[in-house]
């Protein structure tokens, strides 16, 4: 019986022990947790301290500036200036900051990237680039790229393969870095095959390459393209002024029969490679331009200028000289030959 008793009592010590040294741990482990979650905490903080420390150790940081961004008519100028910038960032904070943003530019019509909301952005620090660029707000998808466009790094580059088809601008952060034109080159063909209005930074980058199978198809690109800087990238490249002159030309027989916007820009891109149907429609133009057709009646003038030796103004040369007028390709020039 005494044996028992001792026993039992023994037992029961043992389990109190026990029970009081588990507590203890979960004491212990409880505290470990907010320990970790203040160390978190100031890590953020402590980055953000370094990422303001390096920032303000630059020379000239300008996309810092709020004086060198301005607003669109259609801003919410009052309502952005007053948007409070938070002092600290996280993920939460982060998308709480772009949806206020987003709701700040509905209805703005025009956008820029030199507006009040692309230096909003820009305080967001580097570290959240994934977070901007997964947050599909339409309103802001233009500064969002631009914001990331200035301050790409090298160490960013998985999310340019990662979001450059949902962010098409973002292929100007390649413009120097052949590396990543190779490793994002079957994106990029893949989207001149099959974009007739892909970003023109696409079409340089390939351009740039100058590799045959590029090459193949910037030339047939060529025959839906619209835009004139597209038609002086390709020709930057090494293939035939011949080869480029078809394939633009190609483009504009298409529409040539056809009034509006479309044939019109394409007619200013047959103009600049010799094709004399095209001078006719860009002369009509510039006697009596509508006032959408004023960046054709721009750049029309600029390639005239090149393309023609005269003192005299473009429409009247055309006038005196329009029932005898060559091409040359070999140095890209209109001439009047001597008639009867």
């Amino acid at each position: 019986m005494k044996l028992g008793f001792i026993l039992s009592c023994v037992l029961t010590f043992c389990s109190f022990g026990q029970t009081k040294v588990e507590s203890e741990i979960k004491s212990i482990k409880n505290f470990l947790v907010k320990m970790n979650k203040r160390l978190t905490e100031l890590e953020v903080k402590v980055a953000d301290l370094e990422e303001e420390m390096l920032t303000e150790s630059k020379e000239a940081v300008w996309w810092l500036n709020p004086e060198r961004f301005t607003f669109s008519e259609s801003a919410k100028k009052d309502e952005l200036l007053a948007l409070e910038i938070p002092v600290l960032f996280n993920s939460s904070v982060v998308k709480d900051y772009l949806k206020k943003i987003d709701r700040l530019t509905t209805g703005q019509e025009s956008k820029s990237s030199s507006d009040y909301q692309v230096y909003l952005l820009n305080k967001i620090p580097e570290r959240y680039f994934a977070e901007m660029l997964s947050s599909r707000l339409l309103n802001i998808k233009l500064y969002i790229a631009e914001s990331v466009i200035l301050r790409f790094r090298e160490k960013d580059e998985k999310l340019l393969y990662r979001f450059l088809e949902q962010y098409p601008q973002l292929a100007r952060v390649m413009e120097k870095k052949p590396d990543w034109v190779r490793k994002a080159w079957r994106t990029l063909i893949k989207g001149i095959q099959s974009d007739p209005k892909v970003s023109h930074y696409w079409i340089k980058l390939v351009a740039m390459a100058d590799k045959s199978d590029g090459n193949y198809v910037l030339l047939k690109y060529l025959e839906k393209n619209r835009y004139l800087k597209n038609v002086k990238e390709v020709e930057k490249t090494s293939l035939e002024h011949s080869r480029i002159r078809a394939a633009v030309n190609e483009g504009y027989r298409n529409v040539m029969g056809k009034r509006g916007l479309d044939g019109d820009m394409k007619a200013l891109c047959a103009l600049y490679v010799g094709n004399f149907h095209a001078l006719s429609r860009i002369i009509e133009i510039l006697k009596q331009p509508a006032f959408e057709q004023a960046y054709i009646v721009k750049e029309a003038r600029k390639v005239l200028k090149e393309r023609v030796d005269t003192n005299l103004d473009i429409i009247d040369w055309y006038e005196q000289n329009k029932d005898r007028m060559s091409y040359t390709p070999s140095d890209k020039k209109f001439r009047a030959y001597l008639g009867k």
